[in-house]
C-alpha cells in the first residue's frame, strides 16, 4: 500500500512539473514630457509569437478589452482617451466576435496627463493573449510612474 501510495504521489508531481505557465505579454511603461506639466504616459506591450492582444476599444467587450486603470490621484489630470498603436494590428470578423482590432508583435498605449506636482502614478493594466487554439485569463500587470516636472529637459541636437 505504501508503494502505491508513492507511486500516486510521483505520478502527480510529473503531471504538475509538465504544466506549461504562458506569459506572452511583456509590459514596459514610462513617462515621456510633451510640454511643460504635460505628459505622455506610454505602455508598451512586446507580444510573443503566435500570440496576440486586443485593442482598448471592442464591441460590448467582447473579446475582453486590454484596460488601463490609473488609480485616483489629485496631482494629475486625465487628458482624453488612452490611444493605441502597434506596427502589427489586423481587424478580425468573426460572427460572435464582430468586428475587432488586435495587435500582434507589439502595441503601445498612451494616456496624456497634466501633472500640478511631482507625483507617482499607480495602475494596472489587464489584457489578455489569444493565439489560434486558445484565449488565456486576463494577465494583471501593477505600474507605478513617477514623474517630477520641475525637471529640466536638456534637449541634444546631434548631426
Amino acid at each position: 500500500m505504501r508503494e502505491l501510495k508513492i507511486f500516486v504521489a510521483l505520478m502527480l508531481m510529473g503531471h504538475l512539473a509538465s504544466a506549461q505557465i504562458f506569459e506572452p505579454m511583456h509590459w514596459s511603461w514610462k513617462a515621456e514630457r510633451v510640454s511643460g506639466d504635460t505628459f505622455d504616459l506610454k505602455f508598451t506591450c512586446k507580444i510573443d509569437s503566435p500570440w496576440h492582444s486586443y485593442s482598448v476599444t471592442t464591441v460590448d467587450s467582447i473579446p475582453y478589452p486590454t484596460t488601463i486603470s490609473i488609480l485616483s490621484n489629485t496631482d494629475i489630470e486625465l487628458i482624453e482617451k488612452p490611444i493605441e498603436s502597434g506596427p502589427n494590428w489586423k481587424f478580425i470578423g468573426d460572427p460572435i466576435l464582430g468586428k475587432t482590432k488586435f495587435y500582434t508583435k507589439r502595441a503601445v498605449f498612451t494616456q496624456r496627463i497634466k501633472v500640478k506636482k511631482s507625483t507617482i502614478v499607480k495602475g494596472d493594466i489587464e489584457a489578455i493573449a489569444a493565439d489560434a487554439s486558445r484565449c488565456l485569463a486576463p494577465l494583471m500587470t501593477d505600474f507605478n510612474i513617477t514623474i517630477d516636472p520641475t525637471k529640466k529637459v536638456k534637449i541634444v541636437l546631434e548631426n
